[in-house]
């Protein structure tokens, strides 16, 4: 990944991912990270931590989808297309990268995946700093390069 300044106090990298795929990183003070993998996906989707605000917020919006998955009752999904959620969401490979992805390392952590037609996207907001290592942004792009392939994939089946 190449680095560069992005506004005042911000860093973005540019760069491509184990599996071929562009990525684009930007992180903003907060601190607030967002790793995002280019795709071409037929749906929407997002996932993350469950939080009071989180829950407040999200029930003002349609399409959530009921997890009852025992290791993911601590994240909320939505997405306009539950068939082709739960079809992701039953890909084993892709079950372990959304896990993975939306594991917290610290309390006041939140995480989200979002999965959208053009890309899928890591955000992390108020996150200790110390967590972005080699190893943890490599992990983390592995990820979301299998979350890509799997989505795309995984025939939608509802129009956007």
């Amino acid at each position: 990944l190449v680095g560069s300044r992005l506004v005042l106090v911000s860093r973005q990298w540019h760069g491509t991912t184990p599996g071929g795929s562009p990525v684009h990183v930007k992180l903003y003070r907060g601190p607030l990270l967002y790793v995002t993998v280019s795709g071409s996906l037929p749906s929407r989707m997002a996932i993350g931590t469950r939080t009071a605000l989180g829950q407040a917020v999200g029930g003002m919006f349609p399409n959530q989808i009921a997890l009852t998955d025992p290791d993911m009752l601590h994240l909320a999904a939505s997405g306009p297309d539950e068939g082709w959620v739960r079809g992701l969401l039953n890909d084993s490979a892709a079950r372990a990268a959304i896990l993975r992805l939306t594991r917290d390392e610290a309390a006041t952590e939140v995480r989200s995946v979002i999965l959208a037609p053009e890309h899928v996207q890591l955000v992390i907001n108020r996150f200790r700093l110390d967590l972005l290592s080699t190893e943890a942004i490599a992990a983390w792009l592995a990820d979301l390069d299998t979350l890509v392939a799997v989505a795309e994939g995984t025939p939608a089946s509802a129009a956007l």
